[in-house]
């Protein structure tokens, strides 16, 4: 299930959905209301997708790099690590990807938003 809005995760996490994406960007602190629903929903072997990736305006894609995505991935992350969430679970049933579209972007925008992706993910893979 994919929210970009505002969402209330409760709801897919009980229906029994595997995956659940988010606007991680625009939305960092979405789901640590709920720490406690989504502790169990990973232990239950589901998945998150922080879309953190942002792809609004060309001039935001132009202007980030990896280390500040990483930085904000690690901030949103340990955020839902002190509501209650195990560090060990989360970062092993997380995946990153972009915030939204990037077919309105010209294609070398949409080409380093997807390079940025790819970075971002080794990087947290290398550092957790």
């Amino acid at each position: 299930v994919q929210c970009f809005k505002k969402c209330d995760w409760q709801i897919p996490i009980e229906a029994g959905v595997d995956l659940i994406s988010f606007d991680a960007y625009n939305n960092p602190n979405n789901l640590n209301i709920i720490a406690q629903k989504v502790q169990k929903f990973l232990a239950n072997g589901g998945y998150i997708n922080w879309a953190i990736v942002p792809t609004m305006t060309e001039n935001i894609v132009k202007s980030i790099n990896v280390d500040y995505l990483y930085d904000r991935f690690i901030a949103t992350a340990d955020a839902l690590v002190e509501a209650g969430v195990r560090r060990e679970l989360l970062y092993n049933h997380s995946k990153v990807s972009l915030q939204g579209d990037a077919a309105k972007l010209p294609l070398i925008l949409a080409e380093k938003a997807l390079i940025l992706t790819s970075q971002l993910s080794d990087k947290i893979m290398r550092k957790n």
